[in-house]
C-alpha cells in the first residue's frame, strides 16, 4: 500500500498544480475525492470491507453503517495522513529554504497539505451526513414513506437543509430503494410504495384528463345548442341570466343567514329553469309570467329589503316590512319550484310512455318476472 499512497500523492500534486496554473478550481474537490475514493476502494478490499457484501447486502431499504461510514473513516485517515505528511514536508522545505533559498521546494508540500484538507473535510462531511441518515431512519420508524415536513420538525433543521441531505443520501445510494415525489414533499424508501405513488399520480392525471374531455364536450354541446337557438329564445335566456346576476348581487350585499338562504334557493331555481328552457326552447312560452311579472317583482322586493336593511334606526314598520318581504320570497320560491316541475312534465310523460312500451314488449316476449317458470 505504500506504493499506492505515493502514487496518490503524485497524482494529487499534478491535479492541484494544474488547477493553480489554469486558475480553475471548479471541480477540484470532485477530482480529489474521486481519486481518493479509488485508492480507498483498494484499501477496503484489502481489509475485507467489500461494500457489495456484509450488512448492506442483507438490508431491504437502507445501506449499512459499514458501507456508509467505512469510506468516510478511510477518507479521514487518508486526509489526516496527507495533512501530516504535508506539514512535515512543508517544515523540512522551510528549513531548506533557510539554508539553500530554494523557494520551489515549498510548493509541493503545500499542495499535498491542501489535498489532505480537502480529503479530511470530505470524510468528516460524509460522517456527519451518515449521522443525519441514522436520525432520518429513526424518524421513519419502520414506515415506507415520510413527509419532508415531518423530517424537518423532528430534526430541527430547515427544509432546505433536510432536502439537501436527502438528495445527497439518494445520490450515494444509502436509501437502497429511495425516491422523492415530484413535488419533493415526500420521501419513499421502498420501490413498491413508489410504484403505488406513480400509479396514483397517473390515475389522477387520467381522471383529470377525462374530466377535462367531458367538460369540453359538454361546453361544446352547450355552445352548439346556443347557436341553434332562435333569436327570441336567446334573448329570453340572456335576460334570465341578468335576473340571476341581480339576485346574486343582492345576496352579496344583504347580510343575514335566513334571508341569504332564501335568495340562494331562488337563484338555484331560476338558474335551473333557464337551463331547462335552453335544452327545450319550445317551452319559452311558459315563461311569460315569470319574465313579465315574477322576476321583476322579486328584484323590486330585494331592492326594497336592501334599502330597509340599511336604515340606522329600525322601528316596527321597518321590521314588519322586512318580515313580509321574506314571506313573499318563500311564496315566490314555491312558485318557481312548481314552474320548474311543469317544465319537466313533458319529459316525464315521454319517459312514462317509454317505460310503458318497454314493459309491454318484455311481457310479450315472456321476459317479465311473472313469466319466468317457478322452481
Amino acid at each position: 500500500m505504500g506504493k499506492d499512497w505515493r502514487e496518490l500523492g503524485d497524482s494529487l500534486e499534478d491535479i492541484i498544480e494544474t488547477a493553480i496554473r489554469k486558475g480553475n478550481f471548479g471541480h477540484l474537490n470532485d477530482k480529489i475525492s474521486g481519486m481518493v475514493d479509488a485508492s480507498i476502494g483498494k484499501l477496503r478490499k484489502a481489509a475485507g470491507w467489500d461494500a457489495g457484501t456484509g450488512e448492506a447486502a442483507g438490508e431491504r431499504f437502507f445501506a449499512s453503517g459499514t458501507k456508509r461510514k467505512g469510506g468516510a473513516i478511510a477518507k479521514v485517515l487518508a486526509g489526516g495522513g496527507l495533512v501530516a505528511v504535508g506539514l512535515v514536508l512543508l517544515l523540512l522545505s522551510g528549513l531548506l529554504l533557510l539554508v539553500e533559498a530554494g523557494a520551489w521546494l515549498v510548493g509541493p508540500p503545500a499542495l499535498l497539505l491542501l489535498a489532505g484538507i480537502f480529503v479530511l473535510a470530505n470524510g468528516f462531511g460524509t460522517l456527519s451526513l451518515s449521522k443525519s441518515f441514522d436520525r432520518y431512519v429513526q424518524i421513519l420508524g419502520g414506515r415506507a414513506f415520510a413527509d419532508i415536513e415531518d423530517l424537518v420538525r423532528a430534526s430541527g433543521k430547515t427544509r432546505k437543509a433536510v432536502l439537501g441531505e436527502i438528495k445527497r443520501m439518494l445520490s450515494k445510494g444509502w436509501f437502497l430503494q429511495g425516491h422523492l415525489d415530484s413535488t419533493e414533499n415526500c420521501l419513499m424508501v421502498s420501490d413498491q410504495t413508489y410504484q403505488q405513488y406513480l400509479a396514483t399520480v397517473n390515475g389522477i392525471r387520467q381522471q383529470e384528463e377525462e374530466r377535462f374531455r367531458r367538460e369540453s364536450a359538454a361546453q361544446e354541446q352547450k355552445e352548439r345548442r346556443r347557436s341553434s337557438l332562435s333569436a327570441e329564445a336567446q334573448a329570453v335566456i340572456n335576460e334570465g341570466r341578468q335576473y340571476i346576476k341581480r339576485i346574486r348581487e343582492s345576496n352579496d350585499r344583504i347580510p343575514g343567514v335566513e334571508v341569504s338562504e332564501k335568495m340562494d334557493r331562488m337563484e338555484q331555481l331560476v338558474e335551473k329553469i333557464f337551463q331547462q328552457v335552453e335544452l327545450h326552447p319550445e317551452n319559452i312560452g311558459d315563461l311569460r309570467r315569470l319574465m313579465e311579472y315574477y322576476l321583476p317583482m322579486a328584484i323590486k322586493l330585494l331592492d326594497a329589503y336592501e334599502e330597509l336593511d340599511r336604515q340606522p334606526v329600525r322601528g316596527q314598520n321597518i321590521t314588519s316590512s322586512k318580515e313580509e318581504i321574506m314571506k313573499v320570497l318563500d311564496t315566490l320560491n314555491i312558485a318557481f319550484e312548481k314552474l320548474l316541475d311543469n317544465l319537466f312534465q313533458d319529459a316525464t310523460l315521454d319517459l312514462s310512455a317509454d317505460i310503458s312500451v318497454l314493459q309491454t314488449m318484455l311481457a310479450q316476449d315472456g321476459l317479465t318476472k311473472d313469466d319466468f317458470p317457478k322452481r
